[in-house]
């Protein structure tokens, strides 16, 4: 079974940071035109997320696109991973890049010394997991975001029905 890819518009920039957190693949058009992101979306045969119902009559996408209608991000996530019965991770495992959808993987502290003008001083110190994009060279660690991350998975899992 091929993984459901997503193209979000505008309006939907976080939706798109958060999905990919929880491992969904989530891309961002390089423009922000209704035009260019409709090419992108059949370029990348995804589905469009959106809040605008004009941008879904168009050709190219009746039939992939979707119109979230929730509010708050809470509930837009609840609202795909329903909508799209996708199974909300066990737990956190960082996966996606939050930035650019590319995949993450785990480097040790011997290759963040080669970054240390990307990661303050006292991140090194005190953490003990690193990730680091594979296609934009970005470094994560375990901040006092985890927490957030934790809590918003754990109210998802408890919101989805599927």
């Amino acid at each position: 079974m091929e993984t459901i890819k997503f193209v979000c518009d505008v309006m939907l920039k976080n939706l798109t940071r958060w999905l990919r957190m929880f491992n969904v693949n989530a891309l961002y058009p390089p423009s922000e035109s209704d035009e260019d992101v409709v090419s992108f979306a059949v370029q990348h045969s995804a589905v469009v997320l959106t809040k605008d119902k004009e941008l879904c009559k168009r050709r190219a996408v009746i039939g992939k696109c979707y119109i979230i209608k929730s509010e708050n991000l809470d509930d837009m996530l609840k609202e795909v991973f329903e909508k799209f019965l996708l199974p909300a991770p066990k737990t956190f495992t960082p996966k996606l890049c939050p930035l650019c959808n590319g995949e993450l993987y785990r480097i040790g502290i011997d290759e963040i010394e080669s970054n240390k003008n990307k990661i303050p001083p006292k991140v090194i110190k005190n953490s003990e997991r690193f990730w680091r994009c594979g296609s934009c060279g970005q470094v994560f660690w375990e901040g006092t975001h985890w927490n957030e991350i934790n809590n918003r998975l754990e109210r998802l899992k408890k919101k989805i029905k599927n």
